[in-house]
């Protein structure tokens, strides 16, 4: 299958409701199943469609027999200097990874107002996806492993305390320490480019990110 066969759909949250929430959520949580350890059917839920509160936006990839092959869910926040794009989760069918999905998704995810993307994660097939897409101009940690600005860091720790997500535990790098528990994946899991592994070699299991992408 090409992209071209791949429909990409966008959810806000008044959409998702009834028969359509439930749906969604069956084909959804059958994908996770495919590729996290031990996630279950409300974490999925919640990763999809967040609180009530939060206005959380959904964007589905489906194939053309109206399987759901990847989705994101995101929330736009409006930050006390920039407007971002927070995205709570993005997975692609392992039978799609390498095709482009996942640059795709991301493109779709962000707002046009929206002046960076922000994405708690301990998976450096995230960051690297982020980079692959052309349209960040600066990703925060760096893989040179410089210390972060001041003012990046307090965009992280803002974004952090909205989500309710723990602080931020080693400010020069974004480090998140205990965000995942004992982790998601259960092998060590990395990409393709030796900067960005050695990168996440700096996590704990159970540790993460706080990945910023900024555009100018």
């Amino acid at each position: 299958m090409n992209s071209t066969d791949i429909n990409l759909r966008r959810y806000v949250a008044s959409d998702i409701t009834g028969h359509c929430r439930e749906t969604l959520l069956d084909g959804g949580f059958d994908l996770v199943r495919q590729v996290f350890q031990g996630v279950d059917r409300q974490e999925t839920a919640d990763h999809m469609f967040g609180l009530p509160e939060t206005d959380q936006e959904l964007v589905v990839a489906f194939d053309d027999n109206e399987k759901i092959i990847g989705f994101a869910g995101i929330r736009q926040l409006i930050l006390e200097r920039i407007k971002i794009t927070y995205r709570v989760g993005t997975i692609v069918d392992p039978n799609h990874q390498g095709k482009g999905l996942y640059k795709r998704l991301i493109r779709e995810c962000l707002h046009a107002d929206s002046e960076a993307m922000v994405v708690r994660t301990q998976n450096p097939r995230v960051y690297q996806g982020i980079r692959s897409t052309g349209i960040f101009d600066r990703i925060y940690p760096g893989v040179d492993g410089k210390e972060v600005p001041t003012e990046i860091f307090e965009t992280a720790s803002e974004v952090l305390e909205l989500i309710g997500g723990k602080p931020i535990s080693d400010p020069p790098m974004l480090i998140v320490r205990g965000a995942y528990g004992n982790g998601l994946y259960g092998d060590s899991i990395s990409c393709r480019s030796d900067d960005v592994n050695q990168l996440f070699r700096q996590l704990g299991k159970g540790d993460g990110y706080v990945i910023i992408g900024m555009r100018s």
